[in-house]
């Protein structure tokens, strides 16, 4: 895997837990704040996956499409305390992967970044 895992939160303790979970794996993953920064950090880099708080990060219809417009093979995984987002029944729709509840399960986040990277559970993706 050449790609990067952008984990957008302004919950720092949650951010940082994800980094570590994602560090144990050897995925490269990269903490970002604000949307601004995800659109700056998709267009700069090889992001493959976005992984967003909707309890923190104030995203919108609109910026899941931009997203999509700028990198249409950009996986997107959400996660929430909410189970029901009606203002983002589009994105839903068309443009994220999953929605998973918090908090977090360790087990259940690193299954669905290694399942949208198809990377099988024995694989190892960083140096050996």
């Amino acid at each position: 895997m050449s790609g990067l895992i952008a984990i957008v939160s302004n919950d720092t303790e949650e951010r940082q837990e994800m980094l570590s979970t994602l560090a144990r794996q050897d995925l490269p993953a990269s903490p970002l704040d604000s949307l601004p920064a995800v659109l700056t950090l998709v267009t700069e880099q090889n992001v493959q996956v976005i992984v967003l708080d909707l309890d923190t990060v104030p995203a919108d219809n609109l910026f899941f499409k931009q997203l999509k417009t700028i990198k249409p093979s950009l996986a997107i995984v959400a996660f929430s305390s909410r189970p029901f987002h009606p203002e983002l029944k589009i994105a839903f729709k068309e443009h994220i992967q999953a929605c998973l509840r918090k908090p977090l399960d360790p087990d259940e986040f690193i299954f669905w970044i290694r399942s949208i990277l198809r990377i099988q559970p024995e694989e190892t993706v960083g140096p050996e």
